[in-house]
């Protein structure tokens, strides 16, 4: 496949401008062994401003992302970052009226995927897993006549040992 190159303090870093991946197709990866590759624009940031924190990503200012000068990147927040580009997808003639129209399929076609059988199967069976190693917590019943330690799923829900209990609770105020 095509690639571009470019030699930065003395490493190489490629993209793959006929890459199907967007990511691969504009910007400038580093691969070092086995480790996952490092992007240009983040190795200069680091190398002028130490560390990026997690949870936070290197931005191209001007939405140019071969644009790679220490006076065009900004660290964002992961939150601010997906607000900058949605607000740029938004400003383009008919992407409003796109979004609204692959949603609606989006709903259609979810709603039939609900409503299949291979839906129902794989449900079942991802019930089944939840339940299984599910941990159970002692508690003793609120109710001062009882007292009872049952177990329960929902620690933080859960305060009678039996309807019975909840009931007498509830009408006492009654008496």
């Amino acid at each position: 496949m095509e690639r571009e190159t470019i030699t930065y303090k003395g490493k190489k870093y490629h993209r793959y401008p006929k890459s199907e991946k967007r990511d691969k197709r504009v910007y400038f990866h580093r691969h070092d062994s086995y480790q996952s590759p490092k992007s240009l624009h983040r190795q200069i940031w680091i190398d002028n401003f130490g560390e990026i924190p997690k949870g936070f990503v290197v931005h191209h200012k001007d939405g140019n992302p071969f644009n790679n000068k220490i006076s065009n990147l900004e660290l964002l927040s992961n939150v601010e970052h997906s607000r900058q580009h949605t607000k740029m997808l938004f400003k383009r003639p008919g992407y409003y009226e796109i979004a609204v129209a692959n949603l609606k399929l989006g709903r259609k076609k979810a709603d039939a995927w609900h409503r299949g059988e291979e839906h129902r199967k794989l449900a079942k069976k991802w019930a089944k897993k939840s339940w299984k190693n599910k941990k159970t917590y002692s508690k003793k019943c609120i109710l001062l006549e009882c007292q009872k330690t049952y177990q329960t799923y929902f620690p933080t829900r859960s305060k009678f040992c039996s309807r019975k209990c909840k009931e007498r609770a509830r009408c006492r105020p009654c008496l």
